[in-house]
């Protein structure tokens, strides 16, 4: 995790969380400051996760997102509104298409400053905005890098020697930040290096939030891309319930599955499993989601 650049960012209080120490750091600050509210800022899947244990914590919390809505990379707008509303029932103040400007206070954090100009009180920072690849190294090798070290299909930099795989590498124009797509690259790589060639495909992952009381999972596309991608469900009446799957070729390219616990289960199975729904395909057409059973 990196802290965003905004003034007042290194004042005792604030936080990221990239290892246990971290985690006990920001338990000891609550209590030795007897702290009151809290600030997250990033409403990716870390940032709502941090949220659960901070409320835990019996702090007043507050999320922050630039984009309109949390978990924008792996929810669609109506998976996404669900959990937003959740959020809100439990207290938790969900703030988007907004960012930290500032940190405010004089030997500790007390507020932070929007982007928006609007100013909310924090005794607790804590930024869950993404990782922040160390290029320097190769910087000073003198590879190519932009946000991380660039690479081709291959995962060879701009020395055709040199490999990167992992958080540092940028491929397309993006950085991966999961375990999956490192692994992925690392057999990518080993296969070059041995004279064999792999193509390049970003693995979708499963992804699955921890949060006590609602089931929360994305794979892959949240919404189709073309002609090609046929979406089932996504139109049921509960407000508190939204499954939705994209399909190609009787193959799942793309899940959404929020609500309460267990909501996700099935489906998880199947992503888990490599299954595809093509037998089913007629039953889940129909709204009747438990022939997933049959799958997993």
């Amino acid at each position: 995790m990196r802290m965003p650049a905004a003034p007042g960012s290194d004042l005792p209080g604030c936080f990221v969380l990239r290892e246990a120490s971290d985690a006990v750091a920001i338990r000891r600050w609550r209590q030795e400051k007897e702290c009151k509210y809290a600030v997250v800022a990033g409403g990716g899947v870390l940032g709502v996760e941090a949220v659960d244990a901070l409320r835990h914590l019996n702090l007043q919390v507050t999320i922050l997102e630039r984009s309109p809505r949390l978990m924008n990379r792996q929810l669609d707008a109506r998976g996404s509104s669900i959990l937003m509303r959740f959020l809100a029932g439990l207290g938790v103040e969900v703030k988007t298409n907004v960012s930290v400007a500032k940190v405010n206070g004089a030997d500790r954090v007390t507020s932070i400053t929007l982007s928006d100009g609007s100013e909310i009180p924090c005794d607790l920072y804590l930024a869950a905005a993404g990782v922040a690849p160390n290029i320097e190294l190769a910087k000073d090798a003198g590879l190519k890098t932009n946000r991380g070290v660039v690479v081709d299909a291959s995962m060879r930099t701009s020395d055709p020697n040199i490999y990167a795989i992992g958080d540092v590498a940028e491929l397309p124009g993006a950085l991966g930040g999961l375990w999956a797509v490192a692994n992925s690259q690392a057999a990518i790589a080993v296969a070059s290096i041995f004279g064999k060639q792999i193509e390049h495909q970003a693995p979708s992952t499963l992804v699955s939030l921890k949060f006590d009381g609602i089931d929360v999972k994305g794979y892959g596309l949240t919404d189709p891309a073309g002609d090609q991608h046929e979406v089932i469900g996504g139109e049921e009446g509960e407000d508190s319930v939204h499954r939705k799957i994209i399909v190609q070729d009787g193959k799942l390219v793309g899940a959404v599955f929020v609500g309460p616990p267990g909501t996700g289960k099935l489906i998880a199975s199947c992503i888990n499993n490599g299954t595809p729904v093509a037998p089913v395909l007629d039953e889940l057409r129909q709204g009747r989601w438990q022939s997933l059973e049959k799958l997993a």
